[in-house]
């Protein structure tokens, strides 16, 4: 298999690829083959060395950590949908916040008070005998 057939079975199997990724593929391999020739290989040899274009293709296809496969940024959303749905998280919070921010004041009060009673409990006999 010389250079132009073995490019073109691999571009023919990389045509789900944006057309960027896949000249830049093309190109990798391309100067593969011209690394080759400068070396003293024939096109063949360095087609062999290459390996199979299917299996080429495959693995470009299948690399999970490829940009091109990444799904598109999520689009903002308008003013008013950004303002409404921070206004509804905002009295979801405070309708869960407050009353949790309540219970513990009302607890933090009356352990205060009972403190309080058990420190001057032991003078309350001073207190009534006046």
């Amino acid at each position: 298999m010389n250079r132009k057939q073995f490019l073109t079975e691999v571009e023919q199997r990389l045509s789900p690829l944006p057309a960027e990724v896949r000249n830049e593929l093309l190109s990798d391999l391309s100067q593969h083959f011209d690394y080759g020739l400068v070396n003293g290989k024939s096109e063949s040899e360095i087609a062999n060395e290459l390996g199979n274009p299917e299996d080429i293709a495959r693995e470009a296809l299948d690399d999970p950590n490829a940009t091109w496969n990444a799904s598109p940024p999520l689009r903002q959303g308008s003013f008013a949908r950004n303002l409404f749905t921070f206004l509804g998280l905002l009295f979801l919070n405070l309708l869960i916040s407050i009353p949790i921010m309540a219970t513990l004041w009302v607890v933090w009060v009356s352990l205060t008070v009972v403190a309080v009673s058990f420190i001057a409990a032991p003078f309350s006999p001073l207190l009534i005998m006046r």
